[in-house]
């Protein structure tokens, strides 16, 4: 009973939450996926009960152990239901279930993250205590009942639950893991094997991805000729590439911003390499791609080398700093940012003033670390120096200092409801309004250190790198915020290199993946490409489409490739392939996994071989990264041509199909 109470539920989250990558597309497979994940959480649930049951069998004689049962068995339906539907109720607002990379990402938030939760959640979370207790008390009183009937739990109960728990595999069908909570979370314990292995004997599998030795760094940076600029790495916090005035927006909210781009080289097809920020900003300052395993990474093991943007400044000949709103504890950030080179930080739990409540942490307010930022370069006195700034505001809730103006209305979210999983579609324009608000106010931010560097006669001779961790979604594939998908409006993001001496003002439209950011700051600065970066100049010829590789192990666990126009999007949470066509179809509306097989095939080809490498790579006592640093990243596969429709091809299982080929485990 109780476990097809919870599997309603379950069923209830599946028809009015969020889809943010497809799901079933027939009625008949919808309703088997319905069936299975509703006989499976009840078959778990009655297992579970009866083993506690049979458990305390033999100790029904005693007076006090048959009083207590009944409270032991409700214990037992109050965790199981309580961790059951807190999943369901994670996938109604996100789209995807509870995995072991959400809790692990839960687990090592700050002591904020849950304050914010108890707060933000407060009526969810009575609802879900309260539903969970009225369950356990209807168990408990059925438990009652039937001991008052018979000394002991029948022998034919075990069995039966037993052999209903056989039944499950018919139902282990397409996709469960995107409709069972309890699959998708065993799912989430196991290897991805979604990426397809390259076929024996195929030119991929015989490709060079070994990185270079790391006795090759001796010789690195060699001998600079000319003199050098000052450079500014500004980076933003989930500003989407179709925001800003430069690129297209209708509110031209950032005349700043656009006033620079005017006079820069503007990269117009940016990827970031992942869309959560504890992936995305620690790859883009160190070039290397953020997939070292099947689990999130919370930089415990740091045993590869590394080379971040300060250590590469540093190696320069700059004085360096890295000064930021965010609390860069956040997920290890920290960690993974502490090296040998002497670094001047800053940060938000440096800032003894007020903060703003960004739900995940306490930031700094952005004009307070502009200011510090500028007090640092102006005790440079005229040496080199290179920093990266770090600002907050955009991030949800988009809140803006006391005092600041707030000029687009409406900008008052529903109490209670807006929040960084969900918000109702009626908070839609509260939300842009907010963002674009707080937009603004970081514009002005930017104008405040151009200012400061054209007085002091900088600003011609400071190379400023902009751009975006990620980018934001505002119910494009019915998503909010950030951190669950790879759509466009997540992962696309500005970027634009400003030197007036030494960069002519042009508009690049070749793929740019984040990874190619540093490597493209040293390129400029006249030294050679650093051998641990995995990403290369945009001023670098090389093969075309230049691949551009993302990747999340957050809230779900998805990887892509973009080979333009191509992007191939792997989705473990729901167990689907997805092609696009960027060019024809930028809003990614038209899946074309199933007319473009081979075009598919030969992208998760190249992808799985890539996260292979990785996990190898970084896998335990690898010998390999005690010689060399990360792997190469593989090119961007021929586009082959596909057997027009209606004509029979191979694999016979549709390409969408997770199991559409046999996949072995990553690494």
């Amino acid at each position: 009973m109780a476990g097809a109470v919870l599997g309603g539920c379950n069923q209830l989250a599946l028809a009015h939450g969020p889809e943010l990558a497809p799901g079933a597309d027939s009625t008949a497979r919808w309703f088997l996926g319905a069936l299975s994940s509703t006989a499976l959480t009840a078959g778990i649930t009655a297992f579970l009960l009866t083993i506690a049951a049979r458990a305390t069998a033999p100790l029904l004689a005693r007076p006090r152990v048959r009083s207590l049962l009944p409270w032991w068995i409700a214990l037992i339906t109050f965790g199981f239901s309580a961790v059951y539907l807190l999943s369901v109720g994670l996938r109604a607002m996100s789209g995807a279930y509870l995995s072991h990379g959400a809790v692990q990402f839960g687990l090592n938030g700050n002591a904020h993250l849950f304050g914010a939760a108890l707060d933000g959640f407060r009526l969810q979370l009575l609802g879900l205590v309260a539903c969970c207790s009225l369950l356990a008390a209807a168990v408990a009183w059925h438990m009652r009942r039937a001991l008052a009937r018979a000394s002991r739990v029948r022998r034919w109960e075990l069995p039966a639950v037993v052999a209903s728990a056989g039944l499950f595999p018919f139902a282990l069908g397409d996709s469960l893991a995107s409709e069972s909570p309890e699959a998708a979370f065993a799912a989430s314990l196991l290897p991805p094997t979604m990426s397809a292995p390259a076929p024996s004997g195929s030119s991929a599998a015989t490709r060079p991805i070994l990185g270079p030795p790391r006795e090759s760094a001796q010789r690195w940076p060699g001998k600079l000729e000319g003199g050098r600029p000052n450079v500014l790495l500004l980076m933003l916090e989930s500003v989407p590439a179709h925001r800003v005035g430069y690129m297209g927006y209708g509110r031209r909210l950032t005349p700043e911003l656009d006033e620079l781009a005017s006079r820069s080289l503007v990269a117009t097809r940016t990827w970031a390499t992942s869309t959560h920020s504890n992936y995305a900003q620690m790859a883009l300052l160190s070039s290397l791609f953020p997939r070292r395993g099947h689990g999130l990474d919370l930089y415990k093991h740091l045993d590869y080398p590394r080379v971040l943007f300060h250590d590469a400044m540093h190696g320069l000949g700059y004085s360096v700093a890295a000064i930021s709103s965010q609390d860069e504890r956040w997920q290890g950030m920290l960690r993974f940012q502490l090296t040998d080179t002497p670094v001047f930080r800053w940060h938000a739990p440096d800032h003894p003033g007020p903060h703003l409540d960004i739900g995940s942490e306490l930031a700094a307010p952005d004009h307070v670390t502009v200011a510090r930022a500028i007090s640092w370069i102006a005790e440079r006195q005229g040496a080199a120096w290179a920093t990266t700034i770090t600002l907050q505001a955009t991030h949800f809730p988009y809140r803006l200092p006391p005092g600041e103006p707030e000029p687009l209305k409406p900008n008052e979210p529903q109490r209670g409801l807006f929040n960084y999983l969900s918000y109702p579609a009626s908070d839609k324009q509260v939300a842009i309004n907010r963002f674009d608000n707080a937009l603004s106010y970081v514009d002005r931010q930017i104008g405040a250190l151009k200012r400061y560097l054209r007085e002091t006669d900088q600003l011609d001779d400071t190379l400023w790198v902009i751009t975006s961790d990620h980018g934001e979604m505002f119910f494009e594939h019915d998503g909010v915020t950030h951190g669950k998908t790879l759509f466009e409006p997540e992962a696309r993001v500005p970027l634009l290199f400003h030197w007036p001496r030494g960069l002519t003002p042009k508009r690049v439209d070749d793929p740019v993946s984040h990874l190619d950011v540093l490597p493209t700051i040293v390129d400029l600065l006249g030294a050679p490409p650093h051998p641990a970066f995995q990403g290369r100049s945009i001023l670098e010829d090389g093969p075309k489409p230049r691949p551009v590789y993302m990747n999340i192990q957050g809230l779900r666990t998805s990887e892509g490739l973009v080979c333009y126009p191509w992007k191939l999007v792997v989705d473990h949470a729901s167990a689907r392939v997805r092609l696009h066509r960027l060019d024809t179809d930028p809003g990614e509306t038209r899946d074309l996994a199933r007319e473009r097989v081979r075009t598919t095939e030969a992208l998760r080809r190249t992808l799985g071989e890539q996260i292979r490498a990785q996990h190898a790579y970084y896998g335990k006592n690898d010998a390999t990264r005690r010689a060399h640093f990360a792997p190469r990243l593989l090119p961007c596969p021929a586009t082959p041509v596909d057997v027009p429709p209606g004509v029979a091809h191979s694999p016979a299982r549709p390409a969408g199909d997770a199991r559409a080929a046999p996949a072995a485990p990553d690494g």
